[in-house]
């Protein structure tokens, strides 16, 4: 295990699917997120609850006439047809895409928050705590980039 800026690294290189795995803490709750890489695409898993969440599909596709990624947010199960989910989900593709410009996997995503991640401590919030996304994004970066 390596810890590295409060991450606990527990990530297994093996063929055919590489799997990452960090945990750390965000506001006093235990996070954990698995990024499973298949030939065919990416899936993560973000828990506080020690179980798969809502499931979302996202994808991106380069717009040819402005040159930038448009980017497809699909529910699959769970609350992932939540406007607030489906904007973390999008969050976290457009961050994958920052570190690998020429990524075209699909993403799938399964999210599982802590209600006290939610102003208002509810999943029907219209937010979440303002340092959720931005603590989650440090971790996927660290994985994505991480050999």
């Amino acid at each position: 295990m390596l810890a590295t800026a409060g991450f606990v690294d527990n990530s297994i290189n093996s063929f055919p699917v590489e799997s990452k795995q960090l945990a750390f803490e965000i506001e006093n709750c235990h996070t954990e997120i698995v990024l499973n890489e298949f030939s065919d695409k990416i899936f993560i898993v973000l828990t506080q609850l020690n179980k798969i969440g809502s499931m979302i599909l996202v994808t991106s596709e380069n717009n040819r006439i402005s040159n930038n990624n448009i980017i497809s947010v699909q529910p699959l199960l769970g609350a992932s047809d939540s406007p607030l989910y489906q904007t973390f989900a999008s969050c976290i593709l457009q961050e994958i895409l920052k570190i690998r410009p020429n990524e075209r996997r699909p993403l799938v995503l399964s999210l599982a928050f802590n209600k006290k991640m939610f102003v208002g401590d509810s999943e029907e919030s219209t937010m979440f705590i303002p340092n959720l996304l931005p603590e989650v994004i440090k971790a996927i970066q660290f994985l994505i980039q991480k050999n």
